[in-house]
């Protein structure tokens, strides 16, 4: 709840991707839902090996997420 008052989205539809620790996707669409937008989340879950380029990183979707909007993660997981 702390970082909605940041969250200012371009368009209606968006991808929100939650590297919060200990945060459900559940909760996040939950504080998601007091913004006019609708939201597909994916939650990140990087290792600190990650920061230097020699980590992993494993990732859950919610239901709607789109094969593309997989792809997309993983371009952008890739550097």
């Amino acid at each position: 709840n702390d970082c909605l008052p940041t969250v200012t989205p371009s368009s209606k539809n968006v991808l929100f991707i939650s590297m919060l620790a200990g945060t459900p996707i559940e909760q996040v669409h939950k504080v998601l839902k007091q913004l006019p937008i609708i939201s597909n989340v994916i939650r990140i879950l990087p290792n600190i090996p990650m920061t230097v380029g020699a980590g992993s990183c494993i990732y859950a979707i919610d239901n709607s997420i789109t094969q593309e909007q997989c792809t997309l993660l993983e371009n952008l997981l890739q550097g």
